[in-house]
């Protein structure tokens, strides 16, 4: 989903810089709203629409010790 850019900010996640007038696009529920709350983006009249993702758990290969 696309949301307009109001205050200029980095993408954290790809280094990407976006500029008022553009577009952040993401299915991120969570940080959506993030962005919305800090005053970066305006959201998409959908977003309540999104379902909140789950962060994957991060799991150590235990035969590479």
């Amino acid at each position: 989903m696309r949301h307009s850019v109001l205050v200029p900010f980095i993408i954290e996640e790809s280094g990407e810089y976006k500029l008022p007038g553009s577009f952040y696009t993401s299915e991120d529920y969570k940080r959506v709203n993030e962005l919305h709350d800090m005053g970066f983006i305006r959201k998409h009249k959908d977003t309540e629409t999104l379902k909140p993702t789950a962060k994957k758990a991060v799991t150590k290969d235990a035969s590479k010790d």
